[in-house]
């Protein structure tokens, strides 16, 4: 009996043992250790005032950006606030909590100012400790008038609530259960993550840290260009508990984990183009951009190279200015290690373009002058074995292939004519406002059904929309059709033997139709040149002999205005990403074999003597 029970023990272990590996088969699950919790403290937010201790002149930049002015406390200093009281009264008349009658809102009534004002300016009303309603108007600083500000058909209503709508944004440290926040304004720890740690270890390290604690103070605050960072505040969606912002969230961590960026096909947050239509959709825009898959598309591409870092990942370029900082005697410690491109984590994210530490002399805290900036990578590399990325060259008509001189482009050579932004990043309409897109698409004539304005009609005001809209039609289908046939062509063509004239032609052929192709526009950017690089191409290829090829040039394409256009809506940019189940039928053939062991387990166990 003694010997059955122990058994009986044995089988039941040895199920229970088979089924968990066979569930973890099943459901492919990693086995993770969790942190301790019971010995390991969370920082918490240490505030400006010890920031400034250490990096006093990072700081006081910092104070005068519109970050740092995100939240400006004018109980008894009423300076910061814009808005005119001497105009406007009719428009700001409400009945404040605790009043008996409506009357128009005064200085007086202000405790804070919320935002630098750059576009509007939005104030709090005082109702109680730790509680404060939005106020019912705004002044736009454009206009220099009084505006209604309009969230919901009543005021107050949960939309204007302070704490529950806005405060995460807005203050530094915020404590969604309190009400409470460290400090106002968007200040170092929102974007560097509670620096309670980092101030304990600096303090204990003194004023002369060797190399090895000197990285741990650094390593205790979070310095990575993580778009989602920005992101915290600069989307639209939804968190938990229905909060407009991401509750929990502090940097370092997965955005997604705390928050719900609105869907893509949502009509209350994005126009028909794909452009954002609801204010603070940045970073909606940027994650449907190529901009924020530039890395993951490098590392898919087999000519993918270490150097092609500097344009395609913001934290390999970061990395490389800390090494060249630390070479030239400007930053203490060791240098970090050059990235490759398996160990880049970001591609061009906010911090590519946007400098977050001070108010820079360019418009939006732009790194460099904007054309110049988006240049800076929209260009042929120097060291490129081909034509890879010629947009610069061919809007401004650069000669960049042997043997074809270059074409200035008319955009290019008009005076004050458009630039990088005035297309693809053009002032669309949101909320009582208008705000670069970042999507970085141009709204091409008659893909948004006349609810936006065309990137082209504010220059092209000789020609209809009708008009435009065939012209950048017509120039593109007309580009594509050459192009695509010239490939055909060239793929054809056997490879010449070397230092040959046929070999001189094979390679510019090649360089030309790649430089139209990898420009990207079809031909907008500078249709007289992509025309040119074409015809030559075309001529090229009839030289070779390539059976259909005609030397003769193509006919310029001219504006189309005699039939009814065709539109088509351009749609955000979407990928279905197929999610494995985890039964394969590897594992279907393994739980088999377990199924058999424990049968054979039982027959062992459970079998009579003799039997």
């Amino acid at each position: 009996m003694k010997t059955s029970r122990i058994k009986l023990l044995i089988f039941i272990g040895s199920m229970f043992i088979m089924t968990g590996i066979t569930l973890l088969m099943i459901t492919n699950v990693s086995v993770v250790q969790a942190q301790d919790t019971t010995t390991t403290k969370a920082p918490t937010y240490a505030g400006t005032k010890e920031c400034a201790s250490c990096h006093r002149g990072i700081t006081q930049a910092h104070a005068d950006t519109n970050h740092a002015l995100a939240l400006v406390d004018v109980s008894k200093k009423k300076t910061a606030i814009l808005g005119d009281f001497d105009q406007g009264e009719e428009i700001r008349i409400v009945k404040l909590p605790g009043e008996d009658k409506a009357r128009p809102f005064i200085a007086k009534d202000i405790a804070f100012v919320i935002g630098s004002g750059q576009h509007v300016q939005r104030y709090l009303y005082k109702v109680g400790a730790n509680n404060y309603v939005v106020l019912p108007v705004e002044w736009n600083v454009t206009s220099k008038q009084w505006e209604p500000y309009k969230i919901a058909d009543t005021w107050p209503a949960p939309a204007y609530d302070w704490e529950d709508s806005c405060a995460a944004c807005h203050t530094t440290g915020f404590d969604v259960d309190k009400g409470r926040w460290k400090d106002p304004g968007v200040q170092c720890e929102s974007c560097h993550g509670p620096a309670s740690e980092h101030v304990k270890i600096a303090k204990d390290v003194g004023k002369k840290p060797t190399d090895e604690e000197l990285a741990q103070v650094r390593a205790a605050v979070y310095t990575t260009p993580d778009a989602q960072v920005c992101g915290q505040c600069h989307s639209q969606g939804v968190g938990k508990d229905n909060h407009p912002y991401p509750v929990g969230y502090t940097p370092g961590k997965n955005l997604t984990d705390f928050f719900q960026l609105v869907p893509k096909d949502s009509a209350d947050h994005w126009w028909v183009t794909g452009h954002a239509n609801q204010p603070n959709m940045q970073y909606n825009e940027w994650f449907n951009s190529t901009h924020a898959t530039s890395l993951n598309d490098l590392a898919q591409n087999f000519a993918a190279d270490d150097k092609c870092l500097v344009c395609h990942s913001q934290d390999a370029r970061q990395n490389a200015q800390l090494i060249e900082a630390v070479s030239k005697g400007d930053r203490a410690g060791q240098a970090p290690d050059p990235l490759k491109v398996t160990d880049a984590k970001w591609g061009i994210t906010c911090q590519t373009c946007h400098y977050q530490h001070t108010d820079s002399k360019e418009p939006f805290e732009l790194v460099q002058e904007a054309n110049s900036l988006c240049m800076s990578c929209h260009t042929n590399p120097t060291d490129s074995n081909g034509v890879h990325h010629p947009v610069k060259e061919m809007f401004e008509g650069t000669a960049l292939v042997t043997g074809i001189d270059g074409v200035a482009g008319e955009h290019f050579k008009a005076k004050d004519g458009p630039v990088c932004m005035t297309c693809h990043m053009q002032q669309i309409p949101v909320g009582s406002s208008t705000r670069a897109n970042h999507t970085f698409r141009p709204v091409l004539p008659g893909s948004a059904d006349g609810k936006l304005p065309s990137a082209c009609e504010g220059c092209h005001k000789d020609l209809t929309m009708t008009d435009m809209q065939f012209l950048v039609q017509d120039t593109q289908a007309s580009v594509q059709s050459r192009l695509k046939t010239a490939q055909a062509q060239f793929e054809s063509l056997a490879k010449p033997q070397p230092n040959t004239e046929e070999m001189t032609r094979y390679d510019q052929v090649s360089s030309a139709l790649n430089f139209v192709k990898n420009d990207g526009s079809l031909g907008i950017h500078n249709y007289n040149y992509a025309d040119a690089l074409l015809t030559t191409a075309e001529h090229d290829l009839a030289e070779l002999g390539v059976a259909g090829a005609s030397s003769e040039a193509t006919q310029a394409v001219t504006p189309a205005v005699t039939a009814e256009p065709e539109i088509q809506n351009a749609q955000p940019v979407s990928t279905t990403e197929t999610v494995s189940s985890g039964v394969h039928p590897v594992t279907l053939i393994v739980i088999g074999g377990i199924i058999a062991m424990l049968l054979g387990f039982a027959v062992a166990f459970f079998r009579k003597p003799g039997a």
